[in-house]
């Protein structure tokens, strides 16, 4: 057997695909629904308030662990470190097999918990000038809420990978505006370093819009809509950047879902598949 390093040379067995996934859209236009097409069983991380309203009549989905009702100011702790008793627990939970989908919903208000925390951090190593607070966090509490954030995403990632568990990250829209208050562009809402290092790590990321009475899903920048991006989908036509969600969430039912998407994805030898239309 011929190695490098150590490592055999050899072709990597094909296994199912594992999704890593970000969408990310304006309040209301059915993140939650959408990544809860992911394959089922989901282990659903509520952070949001009510944030599992739209997904409770498909209750036999999904199991929740609802954070949003936690008042434990280190709650972001438990993700930070992956020794902790939290991530321990998941290790354990996702390596029964039980669960083949796991979404994070939502990153945007894990920041505003991992800012309140990591205030609470910088401020004692603060000997002179002005402490961080929630009102003016500075650079401080800032680069401790990004750390924090970072840690959690490459944790996660690292025990759903462990266990081949499609990991989806919900998130809310930013829009970006210039001094005159002209919009620039609408991205997802992940400041300061979050936004380039939760991204990396991820391979489909799509933004998800109402327009005109229909959802679309883009998963190429559109106009001002930035970060998507796809290793799904075929870019089959120029400036191709978004397709119509016509599952219907109240229902249940029709085209659109994220677990027929993986299956035509493998069924094709995990080639690129054509945009739905």
């Amino acid at each position: 057997m011929i190695t490098i390093g150590g490592v055999p040379l050899g072709h990597v067995p094909t296994t199912a695909s594992r999704m890593t996934g970000l969408i990310w859209g304006d309040v209301g236009s059915g993140k939650t629904p959408f990544a809860l097409t992911a394959p089922p069983k989901v282990l659903y991380m509520q952070f949001d308030y009510d944030g599992d309203k739209s997904i409770q009549h498909v209750r036999h989905l999904y199991d929740p662990i609802d954070y949003s009702k936690v008042s434990a100011p280190n709650l972001v702790d438990q993700f930070y470190n992956s020794a902790t008793q939290t991530l321990r627990d998941l290790d354990k939970l996702l390596a029964t097999g039980e669960y083949k989908s796991l979404v994070f919903d939502s990153v945007t208000a894990f920041l505003d918990l991992a800012l309140v925390r990591g205030i609470e951090l910088a401020a004692p190593k603060v000997t002179k000038g002005v402490k961080p607070d929630l009102i003016a966090p500075g650079l401080q509490g800032y680069g401790a809420r990004s750390s924090i954030m970072r840690a959690a995403a490459m944790n996660l990632h690292a025990i759903c990978a462990k266990h081949n568990v499609n990991l989806i990250f919900v998130a809310h829209a930013k829009e970006n505006r210039d001094n005159e208050g002209v919009l620039t562009d609408v991205v997802p809402w992940l400041p300061g370093e979050s936004g380039i290092q939760i991204p990396k790590n991820i391979s489909e990321i799509w933004m998800l819009r109402q327009y005109e009475g229909t959802r679309r899903v883009y998963v190429r920048p559109w106009n001002v809509y930035k970060l998507m991006r796809t290793r799904m989908f075929l870019n089959e036509e120029k400036d191709n950047a978004f397709f119509p969600w016509r599952f219907d969430a109240n229902k249940w039912e029709g085209p659109g879902q994220i677990t027929s998407w993986l299956e035509q994805y493998d069924n094709g030898g995990q080639a690129k598949i054509a945009m739905p239309k």
